[in-house]
């Protein structure tokens, strides 16, 4: 679940706060420095309040202002559409895709009606779509990718361009969940184009962002899990096969470690290969494992294009281990 907030009726509760202490907001910038012109936008529900603001605020005004904002938080479904769209995307289902589209479309004529951050988390999802739509188009310029990735960002750091991004050496920005979702979509485009290493630094990047991340959710883990396939993918690209090993094994290990089942078949998938190529003995264990856990799942057509694979690729025929199936 997306937490995003009334931001007008929070900025209401705060003036009414402040008014109940007898402060002006000149009183405020004298006590804090806060500027009259911040507050006052703040209170009209214009812009969201850093941390340190409320942290302050909250000091002078005698309340716990970081509660008094989680009482006028909406909880809207984003991020259960952005897993629906995950899903889509892995089974590759376009029909599907502009389904959702169009059952959405109401939701974003009537944005109008939100506040500032919902309008902007729609627009983001809205760029999410157009992103992921270009996928199906084999024959798409990277370009335009690239610049609906940008204007997503700049949603959420005006001052985001990609080719900022790529060249700093020591990027100390805090970037969101959904701000991590468009940067693996610009690493996955340049393993599209068979850049992987540059897409690999991006994707190690995004992963070491979300592990510094104190808070553990659901949805974090989801994204770490897609991200340590793709890096142990393109390393298998690469042909560093002791990399996609490691990467494989540290993605089985978080699923398993949390108890879920999202993108566990794929991990062992990619370690097995990683164990076949590394002449490792029990290879066909975590490849039948793999197999066994997409028909477990009623993946059928995916556990069946993964036997085809592995018997043209690899000439590893798992047929007679899964004759009950087929």
């Amino acid at each position: 679940m997306f937490s995003t907030y009334n931001l007008k009726s929070f900025g209401k509760a705060l003036r009414d706060i402040r008014k109940r202490n007898g402060l002006s907001q000149k009183d405020v910038r004298g006590l804090c420095g806060i500027s009259e012109e911040g507050l006052r936008k703040i209170e009209h529900g214009d812009v969201i309040p850093k941390y340190e603001t409320l942290e302050i605020l909250s000091t002078i005004y005698s309340i716990d202002l970081h509660s008094l904002m989680g009482i006028h938080r909406n909880n809207q479904d984003l991020i259960n559409i952005y897993s629906h769209i995950d899903k889509i995307m892995e089974t590759f289902n376009y029909s599907e895709l502009i389904f959702l589209e169009e059952s959405l479309e109401s939701l974003f004529k009537h944005s109008n009606c939100l506040d500032l951050i919902n309008q902007k988390e729609l627009s983001r999802l809205q760029l999410f779509l157009e992103v992921s739509k270009l996928y199906f188009d084999h024959h798409y310029d990277s370009q335009v990718l690239f610049e609906y990735i940008e204007q997503a960002m700049a949603l959420s750091n005006p001052t985001f361009n990609i080719h900022d991004f790529l060249n700093e050496e020591n990027n100390s920005h805090i970037y969101s969940d959904l701000d991590i979702r468009f940067i693996t979509l610009l690493a996955l485009e340049f393993a599209r184009i068979d850049d992987f290493k540059k897409s690999t630094s991006i994707l190690i990047f995004c992963l070491n962002h979300m592990n510094y991340s104190p808070v553990k959710t659901t949805e974090k883990t989801h994204i770490k899990l897609k991200l340590y396939f793709n890096i142990t993918y393109n390393y298998h690209r690469l042909s560093n096969h002791p990399k996609a090993y490691d990467y494989a094994c540290k993605g089985v290990e978080l699923a398993l470690k949390n108890d879920t089942l999202y993108c566990l078949p794929a991990l062992l998938f990619r370690k097995g290969i990683s164990e076949f190529r590394l002449k490792k003995e029990n290879y066909i264990k975590t490849l039948i494992e793999s197999i066994s856990l997409q028909f477990t799942q009623n993946h059928e057509e995916a556990a069946k294009q993964v036997l085809g694979s592995l018997k043209t690729n690899y000439q590893i025929d798992l047929y007679n281990y899964f004759e009950a199936f087929l």
